[in-house]
């Protein structure tokens, strides 16, 4: 699931101007988690997932549909369970400064793409001395809400919550 959910996170970034990351995007895998990396990086390892029963106000949840067909595909979609994605977003930066920045607009991308379905917490800045000397790093905690449907939905908007929920809710 993070395969469709980090190109988004990327994607809400650059439309709040964070333009400026080392790779030109966010990073997706353990292998992406380099303590010696240069500033400024963002990479999240998925961690794993809980499932919980669905709202209905999130089951309901459908903005700006690409046609009327996949709205009603969407909204008549048995939803079985809520899924939350987790995750831990890695992000280096060259000071306290971009870091609270990076932290800031990562959550704001995560609020624009799951339209506030979403946690975030617990973070910290890791003190290791070879951390320091190439910037400063923090470790985000998050989870992203997705559902898990009875009937498989592939074309949903990208920009809603059904859109990062996958056939049949399988990543």
């Amino acid at each position: 699931m993070m395969t469709v959910i980090v190109p988004k996170i990327t994607e809400a970034l650059l439309a709040d101007g964070v333009n400026y990351l080392i790779d030109g995007e966010v990073r997706l895998g353990v292998e992406e988690v380099d303590l010696n990396t240069e500033p400024p990086k963002i990479a999240v390892v998925p961690t794993g997932d809980t499932f919980e029963m669905v709202t209905h106000s999130f089951s309901n949840q459908v903005s700006n549909p690409l046609s009327a067909v996949e709205a009603k595909k969407i909204q008549n979609a048995r939803a079985l369970r809520t899924r939350w994605c987790g995750g831990e977003a890695h992000i280096w930066a060259k000071d306290y400064t971009q870091g609270d920045e990076l932290v800031r607009a990562f959550i704001s991308a995560l609020d624009d793409l799951s339209h506030g379905f979403y946690k975030v917490g617990p973070g910290k800045w890791v003190q290791a001395q070879k951390v320091i000397a190439s910037g400063r790093y923090y470790v985000l905690v998050f989870s992203v809400a997705t559902l898990v449907t009875k009937t498989p939905y592939i074309n949903a908007p990208s920009n809603t919550i059904a859109g990062l929920t996958q056939c049949c809710g399988k990543s």
